[in-house]
């Protein structure tokens, strides 16, 4: 509160959810320095079992840096969790994120995913033998993969803590002999009280969510 000097805390539902409170689905997204969901100032890849791996200038303290960084201004960085990711930043401004196993992360300037790939290129075109590729539209995002499938994922705008939020309303998977898999999403608007600590008298002692209830199977 700037008028009073005093410091207040806040107890806000997690905004990255998408598929209910305490739900995400993801096949991967890199958080940018103090934007929702990550309050460091470093890049965090959250990856789809939900883990949050940080990344890191050098690959081990007192390392050297790589050439042409410095500071803050790092082209290269690395996990120092185990994982042994390493992100790269492109022409652009895209990042790559390249796994030990030998996938290939594309995202885009936001820290959207855009491709998945492994790092066999074709020696006539130079693209990707094989991959995922994801567009995202108004409520959908749209999966196409190098076997000529394509894979949808549909939301919804529900509200949360008065705010509109995009849930997940159902998954379409392309399935055998042309037929195609649904799987719908179901909710349920619920009241719970705010996480603590929680002091800040500008917002009330509960909260309003959606809450997944339950998934259809096809």
């Amino acid at each position: 509160d700037d008028s009073t000097g005093t410091t207040y805390q806040q107890g806000l539902p997690q905004r990255t959810h998408n598929s209910g409170l305490g739900w995400l689905l993801t096949l991967g997204r890199l958080l940018a320095p103090f934007t929702p969901g990550n309050d460091t100032e470093r890049w965090v890849y959250l990856s789809p079992d939900g883990g949050e791996h940080v990344f890191y200038p050098m690959l081990h303290v007192g390392d050297a840096d790589e050439p042409g960084d410095a500071g803050m201004l790092q082209h290269v960085s690395y996990t120092r969790d185990g994982t042994y990711m390493r992100m790269r930043v492109l022409a652009g401004g895209d990042r790559v994120v390249e796994m030990p196993g030998g996938q290939v992360h594309r995202f885009d300037p936001l820290g959207a995913l855009i491709q998945i790939r492994d790092r066999f290129l074709d020696p006539f075109t130079a693209e990707p033998k094989n991959y995922l590729n994801i567009t995202y539209g108004t409520l959908l995002w749209t999966l196409t993969d190098s076997q000529g499938r394509a894979h949808k994922i549909h939301f919804q705008t529900l509200t949360q803590d008065n705010q509109p939020i995009a849930v997940i309303d159902r998954v379409e998977l392309a399935a055998f002999g042309g037929a195609t898999a649904t799987y719908h999403f179901s909710y349920a608007s619920a009241t719970i009280a705010r996480a603590c600590p929680h002091n800040d008298p500008t917002l009330g002692a509960n909260v309003q969510v959606p809450l997944l209830t339950s998934v259809s199977l096809p």
